[in-house]
């Protein structure tokens, strides 16, 4: 039984197979489909290794001339897809003359009866620099904010939830003479507190907090002004508060 092999027009590579089905009835869906289609009674290798010739028969697909293949490229500037030889038929895509973005973009090299190549341009400007190193900033004051603060030789949790539980401590010792509990620390140790003890508490994580955004605002003024380049800077910046 023969075996149906479908294949791109443009660049004849093989794009799928159908057998084991009624051959006069197929054929004449994909013929009414439009779809472009060989016979053949097996393959004679991988299907992604072959392709269509001019005479309708499978052949094996070749690599592309070496000045067609080019090595991945690394910019400091903004850049276009260049134009590189080509064998009959060639693109590249994106097309050659294409603006690229900033970061990586993977091209394809591709010709009829040949195997694609791709490269990857990679183009990192210093405000690229600039905005990694500001995110990476802000993700790491959030890191150090959550982590916990110092307080008494602990550790005070300083996620959302325990930041309402210590601000409703603070008003419930507001409200209640005499008002204690006993705190847990991220460290597995506690505390017996008062009123003016969580009260304390509370201050000094605020306090750490707005540490955190102070340093924060300073490492961006330095980022900015070309004076960090690294992240190990910003956690140098960063360690005097944790």
């Amino acid at each position: 039984m023969s075996t149906f092999v479908r294949f791109d027009p443009v660049f004849r590579n093989l794009t799928g197979t159908e057998s084991g089905i009624d051959p006069a009835a197929l054929r004449a869906v994909l013929r009414e489909a439009g779809v472009s289609f060989v016979e053949v009674a097996t393959l004679p290798g991988p299907m992604d290794a072959l392709y269509v010739d001019d005479t309708g028969a499978l052949a094996a697909r070749v690599v592309l001339p070496a000045e067609s293949r080019p090595a991945d490229i690394d910019s400091a500037v903004a850049m276009r897809v260049p134009a590189i030889p080509l064998p009959p038929g060639g693109v590249t895509e994106p097309a050659a003359g294409t603006v690229l973005p900033s970061g990586e973009t993977h091209v394809r090299v591709r010709a009829p009866g040949t195997l694609d190549h791709w490269f990857t341009i990679r183009i990192w400007t210093a405000e690229d620099e600039r905005r990694e190193l500001l995110a990476y900033a802000a993700n790491r004051r959030w890191e150090l904010e959550t982590a916990g603060a110092p307080f008494r030789g602990h550790r005070v949790a300083t996620d959302d939830r325990s930041k309402i539980l210590m601000m409703s401590a603070v008003m419930a010792a507001g409200l209640t003479p005499g008002w204690s509990t006993r705190w847990q620390f991220l460290d597995g140790g506690a505390l017996e507190l008062s009123g003016a003890d969580v009260t304390e508490m509370s201050l000094s994580v605020q306090a750490y907090v707005n540490g955190l955004f102070g340093r924060f605002a300073a490492i961006k003024d330095a980022i900015e002004a070309g004076e960090i380049t690294m992240t190990c800077q910003i956690d140098g910046h960063f360690n005097p508060l944790y």
